[in-house]
């Protein structure tokens, strides 16, 4: 055999045995999967992949860690769904997770909310009081719908995939820091999407037509002091980026009592204004329940590192 085939030999075994490593040991995936922060916002921005780069996609033969399973996983994925709404998804690709999954329109499931009210908040609080002393070390809160546009198109990465927020979700960034909004990109959200002090107060638009309801503005102004107490000061301004879908760790939630989140459940099922708004009043407020200042907009570049570990190297 001439030095030349030989070395070609050497080369071409060792590419295999690389790419052997790369798609089978999550570690070594994990290391080389990955996209740069730029290339990763416009990506998220406008649905493009990276060139060039490999892309992150999750397992198609994932097994399902039953939940009665001997050693679970310490940290679960919770989501809201509607009984037609299919979120088999979660147990096929997370099998790293244990899964809540509310029905909110069936009680005869064996998880379900009492009645289809105040949208994914409503199944947040409800696993949050039903397991406040038995938390795993992580909690992720999602929307029941896995992927695609337009449904998934507040979440920041590969084909607007939750599958794939979920696997590269920064765990010690989580517990460092406590909460983690999972969308990155501003709009809409911050700086200040809500202005309890704006005259006129901005009104909510659905399907083209104004809501008769209470403005956000308005009902954040009233909801505030009963949340945070009558000597909190309601801030000028409280700003996110949206969707509702985040991490927190036990200890956060912890950190407000098991009768804070009675209360707040107890607004969310008497308020009479609109699932649309008493869903975004939450929406605008998870970071402050859990820890964070009004208005929570961490740079873009540096909210792709942290939570998705995803940067320059």
């Amino acid at each position: 055999m001439s030095r030349r085939v030989l070395v070609r030999s050497v080369v071409g075994a060792a590419a295999v045995i690389f790419l052997i490593l790369l798609f089978h040991i999550p570690d070594v995936r994990t290391r080389y999967n990955y996209l740069s922060t730029n290339e990763f916002i416009a990506s998220a921005a406008a649905a493009l992949k990276a060139p060039g780069h490999f892309e992150i996609r999750p397992t198609k033969t994932a097994s399902y860690i039953h939940p009665t399973a001997s050693v679970l996983p310490d940290k679960i994925v919770v989501i809201g769904r509607l009984q037609r709404e299919d979120t088999d998804w979660v147990g096929q690709f997370l099998p790293e997770w244990q899964n809540a999954i509310y029905t909110v329109d069936n009680t005869s499931h064996a998880l379900h909310t009492q009645i289809n009210k105040g949208r994914e908040a409503n199944a947040y609080l409800s696993y949050i009081i039903e397991n406040y002393d038995k938390l795993p070390a992580t909690i992720a809160f999602v929307h029941s719908h896995r992927d695609g546009y337009p449904a998934g198109w507040h979440t920041d990465v590969q084909d607007y995939d939750n599958v794939i927020s979920l696997q590269r979700l920064n765990i010690p960034f989580v517990q460092r820091n406590g909460y983690a909004n999972l969308r990155c990109i501003f709009s809409p959200g911050c700086p200040d999407e809500v202005q309890p002090f704006r005259d006129p107060p901005k009104e909510l638009e659905l399907d083209g037509v104004l809501d008769k309801d209470p403005s956000l503005d308005d009902v954040m102004k009233d909801v505030w002091p009963l949340f945070f107490g009558n000597n909190a000061t309601i801030p000028e301004a409280i700003g996110t980026p949206c969707c509702a879908q985040f991490a927190v760790s036990r200890d956060q939630i912890r950190k407000r009592s098991l009768a804070e989140y009675e209360l707040y459940h107890e607004w969310l099922m008497a308020t009479k204004v609109s699932d649309a708004v008493s869903g975004r009043v939450f929406e605008y407020l998870w970071h402050v329940i859990f820890g964070q200042g009004p208005v929570y907009c961490p740079e873009l570049e540096q909210c792709y590192q942290d939570v998705y570990g995803i940067g320059h190297r």
